[in-house]
């Protein structure tokens, strides 16, 4: 983690190939900041500022990629970001509807 921003990413691969690249994705938002105070206390989960980007579409798999930027108030905190925020919850959802074959 650093101050400013971070960016998290995956590639989900699919148990069949789609039969082209006109299939849609459906992907959630996520609660992606970890926030604590000064002393480290009072943890919780707020919602990223952004939503999940989809790229690097293929018939066989598909990238996730997840900005994370940190909270606007402690910019002029050296390295309180680093330390006190960070991605809550790494997990999300999405729906993928299209044609398989193969």
């Amino acid at each position: 983690m650093n101050d400013f921003v971070n960016a998290y990413a995956a590639t989900v691969y699919f148990s069949k190939p789609f039969i082209d690249l006109n299939y849609m994705v459906f992907a959630n938002s996520v609660m992606s900041e970890a926030l604590d105070d000064e002393n480290g206390q009072s943890k919780c989960l707020v919602p990223s500022p952004n939503d999940i980007i989809v790229c690097d579409k293929t018939r066989l798999s598909i990238t996730f990629l997840n900005i994370l930027y940190p909270r606007q108030d402690k910019f002029s905190v050296s390295g309180f970001n680093a330390k006190h925020c960070g991605l809550g919850a790494n997990s999300f959802h999405c729906k993928v509807i299209g044609r398989t074959g193969g």
